[in-house]
């Protein structure tokens, strides 16, 4: 572990280590993070597209902790033991394609679903995104309240700070 994660995991929350395993804050997110480094183990460092498992988990403050599990290839390290998968922590990088396509891959929007939470995020209104994208008002405001069921929150200002700390 690099000195951040020995610092993330000695802390407990929202990661931590119990009887030698990786425990979320919330179970269910034990059971997803468990079931993505099984998975990135199973593949037997074959890397591709579908090994790589992002998820997010509750992080400090409300905001979501994104997690990468990536496979790691079959060989011999000077770890002391095998390791088969890394797990990546990371923090608020800018880059809004990986915010996009972890808005996609966490909450299950569509491509277009994540496209206007990004511009809503920018602080477009949605007469102006509706503009830019040529659609109507109507159907940016149905997606509107789509991506705030998906992502749980009420307010443009709450969508905001899940989509600034993807980036």
């Amino acid at each position: 572990m690099t000195p951040a994660a020995e610092a993330l995991v000695s802390g407990g929350t929202p990661l931590g280590l119990r009887g030698g395993r990786l425990h979320a804050a919330r179970p269910d997110e034990t059971g997803r993070l468990a079931e993505a480094i099984r998975l990135a183990v199973a593949s037997g460092g074959r890397f591709s597209a579908p090994q790589l498992r992002t998820l997010l988990v509750s992080g400090p403050v409300g905001l979501p902790l994104v997690l990468d599990v990536v496979p790691l290839p079959r060989r011999l390290h000077g770890f002391g033991h095998d390791p088969r998968a890394l797990l990546v922590v990371r923090g608020a990088e800018r880059n809004p394609a990986r915010a996009r396509l972890l808005l996609q891959a966490a909450f299950r929007l569509t491509a277009t679903g994540a496209e206007v939470a990004l511009l809503l995020a920018t602080g477009l209104p949605p007469e102006a995104i509706a503009a830019t994208r040529s659609v109507a008002l109507g159907t940016i405001r149905t997606q509107i309240k789509a991506i705030y069921a998906k992502l749980g929150v009420h307010r443009q200002s709450e969508l905001v700070a899940y989509v600034n700390h993807l980036r």
